[in-house]
């Protein structure tokens, strides 16, 4: 089924990130797609002229809302109108033309599914705590996996905006999550309860897709090879760099691949690679701290 359009969600703080991901997707899968950003203006406003001119990107506006958050990527699954969507944290690289082999499926949502046993201490540290969540909803069977909500394909009219009611609620352009103690890390925590609430109700299919490779998944990091990227030797996976992030990439495994990226990126827009560095420059200088640890982390290792 066509994917109609990408979102991705972005903020001030890793729009360095958010400009290596726009590459990565212009790269593999051209610029006929739609892609929108779900800003987060908690962090500050971001310049897009260059991004909106030379990108084809637009912005994702929901009336008088701004601050969305990571709450932006159930936002955009709340629209009246019937499409199909790809939702995508900013700091994720696509390794080939995964679009297409998302739409070979019709599944209401798609996503990398993780096998976790109730008892594993990471499903209440980045999910949910089962045993407050069965206080809640007394009907609640958990299916046995969890998905990252960094990465996800969903029709857009699955849910409505008063099946979130429960859970957070905007004011005055500030977001209030009602059970923070209960539904984990902001939106993951809650859109996993309302995807496996519906797929037990059989009210949405779902479908299982092997796509993601994580920061930490070094045996398959080692695998990926620069020179098929290069080359375009399409690969049907992508890379989500979750975890901490200091402004910088160089010490980011299979860094070569983002620099890639990046270069790409700002010789699209017209820019040199001058330009490039002193970006990077710059960034480095305003987490200076950060960036020597992990320089003397490196040299340990």
């Amino acid at each position: 089924m066509k994917i109609d359009k990408i979102y991705i969600a972005c903020s001030k703080k890793d729009f360095y990130f958010t400009k290596i991901c726009i590459a990565s997707i212009r790269y593999w899968c051209g610029y006929t797609i739609p892609i929108e950003l779900i800003i987060d203006h908690t962090w500050g406003d971001i310049n897009t002229e260059k991004i909106i001119k030379y990108w084809n990107i637009g912005i994702y506006k929901n009336g008088q809302k701004l601050c969305f958050g990571p709450f932006g990527k159930i936002e955009v699954l709340l629209q009246d109108s019937n499409t199909r969507v790809l939702v995508l944290d900013s700091d994720i690289v696509l390794l080939g033309d995964l679009i297409t082999e998302l739409e070979k499926y019709d599944e209401n949502f798609i996503a990398h599914r993780f096998i976790k046993n109730s008892s594993d201490n990471e499903i209440s540290a980045w999910w949910f705590q089962l045993n407050e969540l069965s206080e809640i909803d007394a009907d609640f069977s958990y299916p046995g996996f969890v998905f990252n909500s960094g990465h996800f394909v969903a029709n857009s009219n699955i849910f409505r905006p008063s099946d979130f009611a429960d859970h957070y609620d905007y004011t005055d352009n500030l977001i209030s999550q009602y059970r923070p103690d209960v539904l984990k890390c902001e939106d993951q925590g809650i859109l996993n309860y309302m995807v496996l609430k519906r797929i037990q109700e059989n009210k949405i299919s779902f479908k299982h897709l092997d796509f993601m490779i994580s920061r930490y998944d070094y045996e398959k990091l080692i695998q990926i090879r620069l020179s098929d990227i290069v080359d375009k030797i399409d690969n049907k996976n992508l890379i989500h760099y979750l975890g901490p992030k200091h402004g910088f990439i160089s010490f980011l495994p299979r860094a070569e691949i983002l620099r890639f990226y990046e270069a790409y990126y700002y010789r699209k827009n017209s820019e040199s690679l001058l330009k490039l560095y002193i970006d990077r420059f710059i960034r480095t200088a305003i987490h200076v701290l950060s960036f020597v640890k992990e320089l003397i982390k490196s040299f340990i290792r």
